[in-house]
């Protein structure tokens, strides 16, 4: 059942917007990265740095 063209615009506006927000921190949380401490991980235990940057940069994908 198709919905109504305002609704689409209303639904595709409201996604978009919060689409462009979680790009915006995700940026904000790479870009955070100290140069020189790829290999930081507060726990052993715990996934690297550059690591878990990767995975935040290509989860999307």
């Amino acid at each position: 059942m198709p919905i109504p063209a305002d609704q689409a615009r209303l639904i595709a506006g409201y996604l978009l917007d919060q689409f462009e927000q979680e790009v915006s921190t995700t940026k904000a949380v790479l870009a955070a990265l100290p140069a020189g401490k790829e290999d930081y991980s507060p726990d052993p235990r715990s996934t690297p740095a550059l690591k878990l940057a990767w995975h935040i940069a290509s989860a999307d994908q």
